[in-house]
């Protein structure tokens, strides 16, 4: 995949997480623009990572809200 082709997939995959309700409409904008401002590869993965990293939040992280999202407030599991 080129470099044109792989930017424009990362382009709307924020789009793609806003209409699922995983992303804002400001961070799914925010990404966007980060997509767009990418000039290599390794600039685009990290976007990507630190895109999925807050779109698995609830999945991953230990505050109260997380927590109740997933029925684990006493940290059980």
């Amino acid at each position: 995949m080129s470099l044109r082709q792989r930017k424009q997939t990362y382009v709307l995959l924020p789009r793609h997480y806003l209409k699922m309700g995983k992303l804002t409409t400001e961070e799914a904008t925010g990404f966007e623009a980060m997509f767009r401002r990418s000039r290599s590869q390794e600039e685009q993965s990290q976007v990507f990572q630190v895109m999925m990293a807050n779109v698995n939040r609830l999945a991953t992280d230990k505050d109260r809200y997380a927590l109740l999202h997933r029925d684990d407030l006493f940290e059980e599991d």
